[in-house]
């Protein structure tokens, strides 16, 4: 493993937990009703597809009743819980660019120190989709190169990054698009298509290229 790699590891992992804590606890809570809601469901089935006798209710159905009505505030519960934490990723959005902007530039700084540029680096993996794919060393240093200027405003960009863009655009939609999203920093698109919320899939795709 290159040395720049080790000597940046601790710094990365760092940004990628910050950036990925909320995330996980949202994914962990939205499966979790999922879970429930399967539940509900199959507990108000079996309720309807009981036998019905106006004068006895029986103990199973009982039970049925008490667990559906435990389930449905359970789910209130977890509902909120997931709207709350949802809300408090949406507030720290900008930061959440900011941090992944931070990983863009390590990787692309990896790229300057070891091969002085594009030119010399790999291609590294393809990113995207048919003939729109790009390559991964592009794609770091376009996406860094949008993260630091984009207060600057799209005719600032160069050629190079507008096309990279576009490439991204036509693979996974508009949250690529320059036009649509003038102003705003993309990083964490970007960091989200890479995959890079695991560290190992970062150093992989880094050990690819320098």
């Amino acid at each position: 493993m290159h040395q720049y790699i080790t000597d940046t590891e601790y710094a990365v992992r760092g940004l990628i937990e910050l950036i990925t804590v909320e995330e996980m606890q949202l994914a962990q809570l939205q499966s979790q009703y999922e879970g429930l809601s399967s539940k509900k469901r199959y507990l108000k089935q079996s309720l309807l597809n009981a036998p019905f006798d106006e004068d006895i209710v029986h103990l199973r159905e009982q039970a049925m009743a008490i667990t559906l009505y435990k389930t449905q505030e359970e789910l209130a519960d977890l509902q909120n819980q997931i709207v709350a934490l949802q809300n408090s990723i949406d507030a720290k959005s900008v930061s959440i660019d900011a941090l992944c902007g931070a990983i863009l530039q390590i990787a692309k700084q990896g790229i300057s120190i070891v091969h002085g540029g594009l030119s010399g680096c790999p291609d590294g993996r393809s990113i995207g989709t048919g003939t729109d794919a790009e390559k991964l060393k592009n794609v770091i240093w376009q996406a860094r190169n949008q993260s630091m200027h984009y207060e600057e405003g799209n005719f600032k960009y160069k050629q190079s990054l507008i096309d990279c863009f576009a490439k991204l655009e036509n693979s996974w939609g508009s949250k690529f698009s320059l036009n649509l999203n003038a102003n705003k920093n993309l990083a964490h698109a970007v960091i989200q298509e890479l995959g890079w919320k695991d560290y190992l899939r970062y150093e992989s795709d880094m050990q690819s290229l320098i």
